[in-house]
């Protein structure tokens, strides 16, 4: 009878499924305690890290600024709130040192709270576990600031004609709205903050917020929501170009320093970092077509000119530097795009002498090459007179009359070589009539770091400092023309002198300025110059604070 029992497996399985369902029950509640803790944890650490924000911005009242924090975020917590002295500099168990008020910089405050128990208090005999969490602030001592080059002018037609390459649709904007851009000032700050909030929502930082790919367009379109209401027509328009699907990382143009692994900020009343719209979009489109060539023809700009065509290619940054950077040290450089420009101008007009000769028109090629220019922190004073003094060592390029093979334009990886321009060549029957060839060259050199401050109303007044090479030029073009070795060749006999050698020169002359605003209007919108760099302080912070590790 037992043995038949003991052999008898009906029922088993019931048997098993009671035992296992009560494993997969016990499972389940342990994974709803452990759920619940996790939550209050991240909250108890958001509260802490803005306590600590909070406390190390007002250090004189640090305890009661971090229990008011708290109190408006948890209840039923404890604060322990703790100033001193931190020093990144040391290893991360000696960064943070208790100090007195006088020599403190951060604040530390750890809290102390119960996350309850549900399923657990069952094998625990108790409703909830203790939980602790620590989060350090120091103040920050932050410059903003920017390299570039600017607008001397606006010129709507010659603008709209680069937009329009850059986005590859027709931008008609006025003058009127270039300005409207222009003086339309952007909190980076607050726009960095509603890309996070908007677009880049599963970022859990700021720096993950811009390392994160985004739609040109979508950039544009919250851009356009930072600005007042006259900028925001014209912003709209650029984000519903050709180009508005293109993705770009905007860490490749912004860097938030101390800020990048936050994701809140505490404000202050010196905390903005205030930028004009025009100068953040045009960052933002040349970024977009880094690596590409963009043709622009420009006849209808320069009418003085029979023709005008304008190749421009764009490089990287190098090293992935940015545009604007918020820091207190003299990392990171920040630099502008490698950039070559190649212009061929047709010079109409020519005279009875040269008509004469059967010509009818000159060419003109200029090539512009020019390196990265770099912008440095070099200093920030907070007490009596507040000022920041930058390093700036502008970019060093050439600039030639001469033709290049305008295919590899784009190719930073290779040199390109420059050939004498062939102004002009005529012949009649086979037989040579006129020839004329040209060539220049300008080199410039920045390799000393140049010291340039900013004073206090120079930063509220969005003042752009001009930082020079010592061989700087004003007028490209016209130096170029000055400096000429122009050889002509008349009926096979070469000429140094003469009225077709005369009517020639002049006719350089004539186009030199023409084709020097172009470039000039060009180079400026695209932030970038020869042999001099413009930089500008954006803000600057002496107070407020920034979570620390």
């Amino acid at each position: 009878m037992f043995r038949r029992f003991f052999n008898d497996e009906r029922g088993a399985s019931a048997i098993i499924m009671a035992l296992s369902m009560s494993m997969v029950i016990c499972l389940a509640a342990l994974a709803v305690d452990i759920g619940s803790i996790f939550l209050h944890t991240r909250k108890l650490q958001g509260a802490a890290d803005l306590a600590a924000m909070t406390a190390a911005a007002d250090l004189s009242r640090a305890d009661a600024a971090a229990s008011a924090t708290v109190a408006a975020n948890l209840t039923g917590t404890t604060t322990v709130t703790e100033i001193g002295q931190y020093d990144q500099s040391l290893s991360h168990d000696n960064r943070f040192k208790t100090t007195a008020l006088t020599s403190a910089n951060a604040a530390r405050v750890t809290l102390t709270a119960q996350a309850p128990l549900y399923f657990g208090q069952v094998l625990l005999d108790k409703p909830s576990i203790t939980i602790s969490r620590t989060a350090t602030a120091s103040q920050t001592q932050l410059a903003a600031f920017s390299i570039g080059s600017r607008l001397a002018s606006l010129n709507g037609g010659l603008l709209n004609s680069l937009l329009s390459g850059l986005t590859g649709s027709s931008v008609s904007l006025t003058v009127m709205d270039y300005n409207h851009l222009v003086s339309a000032r952007v909190d980076l700050l607050s726009y960095v903050s509603a890309l996070h909030e908007t677009v880049a929502l599963d970022a859990a930082s700021f720096d993950d917020t811009l390392n994160a790919e985004v739609k040109l367009g979508d950039a544009l379109n919250l851009l356009a929501e930072e600005v007042d209401l006259n900028a925001r027509g014209p912003l709209k328009v650029l984000a519903a170009t050709n180009i508005k699907d293109t993705k770009i990382k905007l860490n490749d143009l912004i860097d938030l320093g101390v800020y990048g692994n936050q994701d809140y900020i505490k404000g202050a009343s010196d905390s903005a970092v205030s930028v004009d719209s025009l100068a953040l979009v045009n960052a933002m489109l040349t970024t977009a077509n880094k690596n590409r060539q963009v043709e622009l023809n420009l006849s209808s700009q320069v009418p003085s000119l029979s023709a005008l065509k304008v190749w421009l290619a764009i490089g990287e940054r190098p090293n992935s530097s940015p545009w604007i950077t918020v820091t207190r040290s003299g990392e990171p450089i920040i630099r502008t795009a490698q950039t070559r420009l190649y212009v061929e101008a047709s010079i109409g007009g020519v005279g009875s002498v040269l008509s004469a000769l059967g010509v009818k028109a000159l060419k003109l090629p200029v090539f512009i090459e020019l390196a990265s220019g770099e912008a440095k922190l070099a200093s920030i004073t907070c007490t009596g007179s507040k000022s920041v003094t930058l390093s700036v060592r502008p970019s060093i390029g050439q600039v030639n009359i001469g033709e290049i093979n305008v295919a590899d334009l784009n190719n930073f990886k290779k040199t390109l070589t420059v050939n004498d321009a062939t102004l002009v060549n005529i012949s009649a029957l086979g037989i040579p009539v006129i020839s004329a060839t040209a060539k220049a060259q300008i080199k410039l050199g920045g390799e000393t770091w140049k010291s340039q401050a900013f004073t206090a109303d120079d930063i509220k007044n969005h003042t752009i400092k001009t930082v020079k090479t010592d061989d700087a030029v004003q007028s490209l073009t016209q130096s170029l023309v000055d400096k000429v070795d122009l050889t002509v060749v008349l009926a096979g006999i070469k000429i140094k002198v003469g009225p077709a050698v005369s009517a020639i020169g002049s006719l350089l002359s004539f186009a030199a300025p023409l084709v020097d605003g172009v470039l000039n209007t060009l180079l400026g919108t695209l932030g970038i110059g020869l042999g001099e760099a413009d930089v500008q302080v954006h803000g600057l912070r002496c107070s407020g604070a920034a979570l620390v590790s």
